[in-house]
């Protein structure tokens, strides 16, 4: 298992960019929360302490990822449909 921080540019598209690469790759996320005001150095994960927002940043993350496969799969276009 890796760690990674990414810092990305305030930009709209970025977090959406990076999900695309992420799920082309077949990168598995394992689900950790921290509490970066308190545990700057990402010691302790929060996530099993706080399921309902572990839930609820799961939706989000599901949302998103639906959002980019969806728009995967849309022909370009004057395209075939086949990507």
């Amino acid at each position: 298992m890796i760690r990674l921080r990414i810092t990305l540019l305030d930009k709209p598209g970025a977090l959406s960019e990076l999900t695309r690469l992420i799920a082309e790759h077949r990168v598995n996320i394992v689900d950790t929360l921290y509490n970066l005001q308190a545990d700057p150095a990402e010691t302790t994960d929060v996530y099993p302490a706080r399921p309902e927002m572990g839930r609820a940043l799961d939706a989000r993350l599901a949302a998103i990822a639906d959002e980019i496969s969806q728009g995967a799969k849309k022909p370009k276009k004057g395209g075939t449909g086949a990507n």
